[in-house]
């Protein structure tokens, strides 16, 4: 959008500057020449306003949350990797690379979900969530760095705006509700198998 205002703006320069070259003469191609003269004249004045009152402080509260934004995708990005990292040690799996979705589901089916998990609910003494309670507590946490970016969304560029939705409108996060409901009934315990 920015980018249009400003090719606008530097056509209506560029008719101004033509109108003081070439002043009006008396054929038609001139007196068409003064409509969009005066347009070029009005827009101007309208472009610079435009700079003062709009894009000028956008760019300066983009400049300013740019600190608070990478903050936030990194607490996003890290969380996912310690959550990674915490299964892949539960599950004594140890890689180099990045686990398929073999791998991730072999992981999760090594690990008995109603097992302490490295999330302490009580420090004396000492009480450890259970899986499940550690991937719910991290969903949480997620998604409260994914709607906190959200909040900004205008002063995000499209591709990050992408990846934060589809980290809150992944799978995981949809099974995780299901764990939740599944948690406070009396069922027995589901696998932490994710396929």
């Amino acid at each position: 959008m920015d980018r249009i205002l400003f090719l606008a703006f530097a056509l209506a320069t560029i008719v101004l500057i033509g109108k003081i070259v070439y002043p009006s003469g008396a054929n038609l191609w001139y007196r068409a020449f003064d409509g969009v003269y005066w347009l070029s004249v009005s827009y101007i004045p309208s472009y610079f306003v435009y700079l003062l009152i709009v894009y000028l402080p956008r760019r300066r509260d983009q400049k300013n949350l740019s600190v608070f934004v990478a903050n936030q995708t990194s607490m996003l990005i890290g969380d996912g990797q310690a959550i990674l990292a915490e299964l892949e040690k539960a599950a004594g799996h140890t890689s180099s690379t990045p686990p398929t979705a073999g791998d991730f589901k072999t992981i999760c089916e090594r690990i008995d979900p109603t097992s302490d998990a490295p999330l302490l609910k009580q420090f004396l003494p000492p009480v450890y969530a259970n899986w499940y309670e550690f991937l719910l507590e991290r969903k949480a946490r997620s998604e409260r760095c994914v709607d906190l970016l959200l909040r900004y969304i205008l002063y995000l560029k499209s591709e990050h705006v992408c990846l934060v939705t589809e980290i809150k409108d992944c799978v995981l996060f949809m099974m995780l509700d299901s764990v939740r409901l599944h948690l406070h009934s009396s069922m027995k315990p589901l696998p932490l198998v994710v396929v």
